[in-house]
């Protein structure tokens, strides 16, 4: 059986992220979030990793102790939250990178 750090290194509306081996995290959902969501996730990622913009490239679906989880591509920097502490008035502009 496979355990999970202790703590998330984020959360989201739909999961939480755990640092996982040295280059990828792992995106642990939420019990209402089902595989077939999970899969689109995953195709839409694949999707626009494939055409060149700058996201992370998201891995396989693994079952993790009865659940499933989607790996991604671990990168580094500051998550936007963080920016938006340090520069406020970049709000709108990160709000259009999100969308």
């Amino acid at each position: 059986m496979m355990k999970l750090p202790d703590k998330p290194i984020a959360l989201g509306r739909t999961a939480e992220l755990y640092a996982w081996n040295n280059d990828q995290v792992l995106k642990l959902f939420f019990d209402w979030f089902d595989l077939k969501n999970i899969q689109f996730e995953q195709h839409m990622a694949q999707t626009v990793h494939a055409a060149g913009l700058p996201v992370p490239a998201a891995g396989e679906i693994v079952q993790i102790n009865g659940s499933y989880r989607l790996l991604y591509e671990r990168v580094s920097g500051q998550n936007m939250w963080e920016v938006l502490e340090k520069q406020p008035w970049r709000l709108f502009a990160l709000a259009r990178l999100t969308a």
